[in-house]
């Protein structure tokens, strides 16, 4: 049981039925018109292609294939966002050269769902569909090979509140209290 905002939401880690265990954070959005924020609850996972497939085939087939098979049936069970994200091996080459101490989460990619009903979402892997279409699907293109569940070995979650602080190019935070000198170079860094 987590409280925010004495608001008490009953969490519980999502194992899907492959095995793939989820990252659960809660965003916080507000709705056009309403100034009040709308809980949302943001899913990601993690996952590696299926071994001897190339980058280029599981970003294909993910994007192509499998994505419009998830698109309706995502929607069906209130789904408010679902988005694909690509973490090719140059991109995470990349952060570890730039940054050699950044620690890089060793994926070939990640999907992000917002879900206003947690619940619901739960459920949504107990309909047929996704049972007799999507999961099937999952073994074209994902690794699932983690044992006796078929499902993914390695595991991490966390639950966490998401708070926008840049959105659309513009912050959505208060300015901050610099010092001259601060101002100076904050300045001189955005011209």
């Amino acid at each position: 049981m987590v409280n925010f905002n004495s608001h008490s939401i009953d969490l519980k880690l999502l194992l899907c039925k492959s095995g793939t265990t989820l990252f659960i954070t809660i965003k916080l959005v507000a709705m056009s018109g309403d100034s009040s924020p709308e809980r949302l609850f943001r899913v990601t996972v993690f996952f590696k292609r299926k071994p001897g497939m190339t980058e280029e085939e599981f970003n294909h087939h993910w994007e192509n294939v499998h994505g419009p098979l998830v698109a309706d049936w995502a929607v069906k069970h209130g789904i408010v966002q679902y988005t694909q994200f690509f973490t090719p091996s140059h991109l995470r080459q990349r952060i570890t050269s730039n940054v050699p101490s950044a620690g890089v989460l060793d994926y070939d990619s990640g999907v992000d769902w917002y879900v206003r009903d947690y619940d619901a979402y739960e459920r949504a892997y107990e309909d047929p569909y996704y049972l007799e279409v999507i999961e099937p699907d999952e073994w074209n293109f994902i690794d699932k090979s983690g044992g006796e569940t078929g499902g993914i070995a390695t595991a991490v979650s966390t639950l966490g509140v998401c708070r926008d602080i840049v959105r659309d190019g513009k912050s959505m935070v208060g300015k901050p209290v610099l010092d001259q000198r601060q101002k100076d170079l904050l300045e001189s860094s955005i011209e």
